[in-house]
């Protein structure tokens, strides 16, 4: 639901990306509630309350046009159960979750390389912290 005049990074500015175990869904308007939700991803695993700036991620284009996590951010969560990641929803800053065709989110898959989101292993245990090291979305022309 893009508004007129905003970019993709500003509507996915302060953002939040939950991280779940799992085969991708098919669309980002799907339930995520069958998933085992592995752990939230937030600036330097801080705190994160839906519609408050305080802790969300950032994007930014790079050289070749393709919009990456913003320069200097460390994308971190504290892991809250065992499993293997197989996917990630990005949400807006106002998280909505559950089935939804209106909520501002998009999925990608998690793996160790070419991916959406690679993470250098995908196996996870709880209370470890986990990092997004490289996380790029490019748009046809």
């Amino acid at each position: 639901m893009k508004e007129s005049g905003e970019s993709f990074a500003d509507i996915f500015a302060n953002c939040v990306i939950a991280l779940f175990d799992g085969t991708q869904p098919a669309t980002a308007d799907a339930d995520e509630s069958g998933y085992t939700l592995l752990g939230l991803i937030t600036l330097a695993s801080g705190a994160f309350t839906p519609g408050v700036a305080t802790n969300g991620l950032n994007w930014e284009l790079d050289a070749d046009g393709k919009v990456v996590k913003a320069a200097g951010e460390v994308w971190s969560c504290v892991i809250l159960a065992d499993g293997v990641a197989g996917w990630a929803r990005v949400y807006d800053n106002a998280q909505v979750e559950g089935l939804s065709t209106v909520a501002r989110r998009f999925d990608g898959a998690v793996a160790s390389s070419g991916a959406t989101f690679i993470m250098p292993n995908t196996s996870v245990l709880t209370s470890e912290t986990r990092t997004i090291d490289v996380a790029s979305v490019q748009f046809p022309a």
